[in-house]
């Protein structure tokens, strides 16, 4: 039974870290997707409809940032929650992310309990 209802999207180019953060997700209850690169993550977004997508915003074919002004622009997609979820730390990065809609900018590593409590609030009903 899922925590919050809903459906994730982990979009990440690390197979490593993809894999330990969907078992994290599938053991809290969380459905969820993956993608492997960008473009994949942009088709995804639009088959699947999640209600939250975490976006590394380095990936191969299309980074994070486009996917991101991708979901934030289209009218049916606009509503997906964002958390850009990257090792780039630069205040323009953060910036960017923000002026392009993304809901929280988090740096990894990231504790465990802080991604999950993100979500949480994030996947929250209104």
């Amino acid at each position: 039974m899922e925590p919050n209802g809903g459906l994730i999207l982990l979009a990440d180019d690390d197979e490593q870290l993809s894999e330990m953060l969907l078992f994290i997700l599938r053991e809290k209850g969380y459905r969820v997707v993956n993608a492997i690169d960008g473009q994949m993550a942009i088709q995804m977004v639009v088959d699947f409809q999640p209600d939250l997508v975490i976006l590394d915003v380095n990936m191969p074919k299309v980074n994070g940032f486009e996917v991101c002004r991708h979901i934030k622009s289209n009218e049916i997609l606009r509503k997906t929650k964002v958390i850009m979820f990257t090792i780039r730390a630069q205040a323009e990065d953060y910036l960017k992310s923000s002026e392009l809609g993304a809901d929280v900018y988090l740096k990894k590593p990231v504790e465990t309990k802080m991604l999950l409590d993100t979500i949480k609030v994030l996947l929250k009903p209104k």
